[in-house]
């Protein structure tokens, strides 16, 4: 019986290349499947998540002209900052609607409003 199983199974030499064969050939179909499903999107694409970029774009506009009227009386320098930081994102969104390909940084810079904190003033 054991001559009859080890004639089915073979020499075990000779199953050491076919599973390097097969672990070979696995690992190019995983790669070539990872670079088939790597998103073409441009820069510009909405993110990942409920909101598009033209929604958040809009909505960041909104809130730096509110935060601009906050500021008007208390530090007109924010005021000066937030109206600047809306215009700045009122420009990315009329590049985007022109079909323009608006690169990420200027996105990103567009909604970044870190500087604001460096005017002395608490933000909220």
């Amino acid at each position: 019986m054991d001559k009859f199983l080890s004639s089915l199974r073979g020499p075990q030499s000779s199953t050491l290349p076919i599973i390097k064969g097969l672990l070979g050939a696995m690992i190019v179909v995983g790669l070539v499947a990872c670079s088939a499903a790597r998103p073409s999107n441009p820069p510009t694409a909405a993110p990942p998540g409920p909101l598009s970029l033209a929604q958040l774009l809009s909505d960041a506009e909104q809130s730096d002209r509110r935060n601009a009227e906050l500021y008007t009386r208390s530090a007109p320098s924010l005021d000066h900052y937030y109206n600047l930081k809306a215009d700045e994102v009122n420009d990315v969104m009329r590049r985007l609607e022109r079909g323009e390909d608006v690169p990420s940084d200027d996105i990103s810079h567009a909604l970044d409003n870190s500087l604001a904190s460096t005017f002395g003033v608490p933000v909220y």
